[in-house]
Parts: C-alpha cells; sequence; structure tokens
C-alpha cells in the first residue's frame, strides 16, 4: 500500500481522478460517471452508457457488505481509519 501511495505521488495531480466506487455506482452516479468520461477525454455514446447502466446497477454494490462477513467489524473500522490518517501525509 505504501508503495502504491508513493508512485502515485509521483504522478502529476491532472493526472490522477480520485473517484469512489460507492459515489460512481450509487451516491453520486451520473455526476460520477462524467467526471470519469471527461477525466478520460472520451464521450459519452449509447452502448457505453447502456453498458454502464447493466454492469453498474447499485443494487450490486453493497455498501457495508463486510459488517455482515466480519466479526468484528468495528475493530476493522477503527484500524481502517487510523491507517488512513497515518497515510495522509504521503500524498500529495
Amino acid at each position: 500500500m505504501f508503495d502504491s501511495l508513493l508512485s502515485l505521488r509521483a504522478i502529476p495531480r491532472d493526472q490522477v481522478l480520485e473517484l469512489n466506487l460507492e459515489d460512481l455506482v450509487v451516491n453520486n452516479r451520473r455526476e460520477s460517471y462524467s467526471r470519469l468520461l471527461d477525466f478520460v477525454g472520451i464521450e459519452d455514446n449509447q452502448s457505453m452508457h447502456e453498458y454502464f447502466d447493466k454492469e453498474m446497477p447499485s443494487e450490486r454494490l453493497r455498501i457495508g457488505k463486510y459488517r455482515d462477513e466480519i466479526p468484528d467489524w468495528q475493530e476493522l473500522d477503527k484500524a481502517y481509519l487510523a491507517s488512513s490518517e497515518r497515510l495522509k501525509p504521503l500524498l500529495y
């Protein structure tokens, strides 16, 4: 993970798009899809739009699914947040 973050720092900021899967699929679906297309520099077309709607329906993404499958998910959440805080200084 650290290697990935260090590599990310080497890429110019205007060449990086941070996009949450939850936003792309559920929360801000259309806005995130448009941001992705703009970033990549391509125009939306009917077949691509249909593919996105078919292959990435919001029903397929179960936000928080891990909480059903991991006995002590609260500890996992704490560890994740602590790691995120420690990694922030490595980003831009």
